[in-house]
């Protein structure tokens, strides 16, 4: 059984969470509007998803941990569920785009 992603014809908006950089390559403060609302519908395509248990699985590994949205769980959230370090810029800021997705969802339902 494939998962719903699969063949998408956005496939990018699993993996919304990915840090934007700036021209300096430095990371960009706010999160794009657009990326907020590609992993809306991203997550809402996982909640249906009949092979969301398995997805999330493989997105604990810890080849995938850092990237994308996996059995609907962001990137942010696997890291904080594995307790891996997330010290570094780049993780903190997966968490801190998981918090405000969850969050923006909370309030449109």
């Amino acid at each position: 059984m494939q998962g719903l992603c699969t063949g998408h014809e956005n496939p990018d908006m699993w993996f919304s969470d990915s840090t934007e950089t700036e021209g300096s390559g430095r990371p960009k403060q706010n999160v794009s509007l657009e990326k907020l609302n590609d992993a809306l519908e991203a997550l809402a395509i996982c909640k249906i998803c009949p092979t969301q248990g398995e997805c999330k699985a493989e997105g604990m590994k810890a080849e995938n941990i850092d990237n994308g949205i996996w059995g609907g769980t962001m990137s942010g959230e696997r890291l904080l569920l594995s307790l891996s370090n997330i010290r570094s810029m780049e993780r903190t800021k997966k968490v801190d785009f998981a918090k405000r997705v969850r969050s923006v969802q909370q309030y449109s339902q």
